[in-house]
């Protein structure tokens, strides 16, 4: 994984994965395309599609949400092994080396040459295009869409422990934690600790203190790197969130467990979370009407 910049910086860049094998001709082409995100994104998503398919004849780009973006993987892994696989795919950064180490896929800086386009890659922002690409340069996949990990507060509960300002740094979190806990507030704050949610913890806190994940320039340099954020400023940060879990000011919340984080922040239960902008649409539509 590539070194993510701040907490309100890119997390998890997705991309367009063109396959090899092309899909059937019809007038027009169609061109199957899966996609990992659900909910509001979906909606845009399919708005996005849609909005294609009006502009031109040639083409009609069928738009497929696969649920989640594991399952956009897993999908696509089990209908490329059936010969059925699509167009194009949305992967997700846990994805990559998956779809890198394979032969599935065609390289998006070899499918612009083969077919005669020169790309100025260099017009890609380095934080974007270095996401998918490989140690040399070279793009292997479109960037699509972005996650951006930001920390969403309930400014009424925190006027009543005299705060009109979000906490900037961890340690003012958890002074704001402690006093909403003494207010009364039951969770202060709810997170997820689980595979799929953990850039929000480790990659975004790595970033933001300028500590690897692994050797080799986080993996880029080899797939002989090694992992060493139990050697690093993480160790502590994991310490704190434990400190805090065990005086009850952090809870755990997923769907495994029923609720999930962002339904907790949404109904009021709880008064902090970390999670990506593109739940601002949800906690926005199921909101608790009197929440600011």
């Amino acid at each position: 994984m590539s070194a993510l910049r701040q907490v309100v910086a890119t997390a998890a860049w997705m991309a367009g994965v063109a396959f090899s094998a092309s899909s059937a001709l019809a007038d027009p082409v169609k061109i199957d395309f899966w996609f990992g995100n659900s909910g509001d994104i979906a909606k845009r998503v399919m708005e996005v599609c849609q909005h294609f398919n009006d502009s031109q004849q040639d083409y009609q780009v069928v738009c497929t949400s696969q649920g989640s973006y594991p399952a956009a993987l897993q999908n696509t892994i089990a209908a490329f092994r059936a010969g059925k696989q699509p167009t194009i795919v949305q992967i997700f950064d846990v994805g990559t080396l998956d779809l890198t180490l394979s032969d599935a896929y065609y390289p998006a800086y070899k499918l612009m040459m083969d077919n005669g386009y020169k790309i100025d890659w260099s017009n890609y922002f380095p934080g974007i295009s270095a996401y998918y690409s490989t140690s040399k340069g070279d793009m292997l996949s479109m960037p699509f869409n972005s996650s951006t990990a930001l920390l969403y507060w309930n400014k009424d509960a925190f006027a009543k422990i005299g705060k009109v300002e979000a906490p900037k740094t961890w340690e003012e979190a958890a002074d704001d934690m402690r006093a909403l806990k003494a207010a009364g507030y039951d969770c202060p704050m709810a997170i997820d600790i689980s595979a799929e949610e953990v850039w929000q913890l480790l990659e975004q806190f790595s970033a933001i203190h300028d500590q690897p994940i692994a050797t080799k320039d986080n993996g880029y340099g080899g797939l002989d790197a090694e992992l060493v954020f139990n050697k690093t400023k993480f160790v502590q940060y994991v310490t704190d969130l434990k400190r805090w879990y065990d005086a009850g000011l952090i809870r755990l919340k997923s769907e495994k467990a029923g609720e999930d984080y962002v339904t907790a922040f949404a109904t009021g239960k709880c008064q902090m979370t970390l999670t990506s902008v593109g739940d601002h649409g949800t906690i926005t539509r199921t909101a608790s009407p009197d929440m600011r």
